[in-house]
């Protein structure tokens, strides 16, 4: 039994008890839901909550034992910002990552035009993994964000998908961010609301599965390894490689 991984899950579910019927879904993502064995007493436990904008964001900080964040909630409420991270700390790092719905929507739809607005309390020239999409062929996505100062924060406009288009000199490319990639490594659902991340994990494999065909054919096998940075590829277990691939591949 790995007691490090034992513990985040407990903090996980705590976490999920206390605020889950405020939210519409809490999972668990990252290393702490894609492969258990590789979870060590350093390892952050990263979570996402679908939390809409109109619910009551002073509840949801109290509830988690963190000071108020005024600006995410106004942002949230102008559509503004789309993503805020909560972070706390307990025997290990955790890190809340507080999605819009129509995040989760641009994600699952695969927008390549509606970019993402994360919020983030510091770090403006502090390189963001959010800013990098790698594509299948193990391709870096050039200039995929950009940062701008806001009331006394960092918001980042950031796009989670994009295609190069097949050309007559060239094959095209699908180019992915770690939102998404949260969603396609076999998130741990400890929440949802009549089956909202179930429905949604399910179109984002259609629709991903879709762009594949039209983009690479039926004939090239593509592989999720690809597409992840090369620590979180070394990680991945191997049949959770198989299981994503059959996922994704026409």
């Amino acid at each position: 039994m790995n007691l490090h991984y034992e513990a985040r899950i407990k903090e996980a579910k705590d976490i999920s008890d206390k605020i889950k019927d405020i939210s519409d879904a809490v999972m668990i993502v990252g290393s702490v839901a894609y492969n258990p064995d590789v979870v060590h007493e350093k390892t952050d436990l990263d979570m996402v909550v679908i939390f809409d904008c109109f619910s009551n964001f002073e509840e949801l900080h109290k509830r988690l034992g963190v000071e108020y964040n005024g600006v995410a909630d106004t942002g949230f409420k102008s559509g503004t910002v789309d993503v805020f991270t909560i972070n706390t700390k307990k025997d290990f790092p955790v890190g809340i990552s507080v999605w819009e719905p129509e995040a989760l929507d641009k994600i699952v739809t695969l927008s390549k035009e509606e970019p993402i607005r994360i919020l983030r309390e510091h770090g403006f020239n502090r390189p963001s993994q959010s800013e990098i999409l790698q594509s299948f062929s193990g391709e870096i996505y050039p200039k995929a964000g950009k940062r701008e100062a806001y009331q006394g924060q960092v918001l980042q406009t950031v796009h989670q998908y994009k295609e190069v288009p097949n050309s007559l000199f060239a094959r095209g490319d699908i180019f992915m961010g770690v939102m998404m990639n949260n969603l396609l490594l076999n998130p741990v659902v400890l929440h949802q609301e009549d089956d909202l991340m179930d429905f949604h994990l399910k179109q984002l494999d259609k629709n991903l599965r879709w762009r594949v065909k039209e983009i690479y054919g039926t004939t090239k096998h593509i592989s999720i390894k690809d597409a992840l940075p090369q620590k979180i590829a070394e990680q991945l277990p191997y049949e959770s490689v198989l299981g994503i691939d059959s996922r994704i591949n026409p």
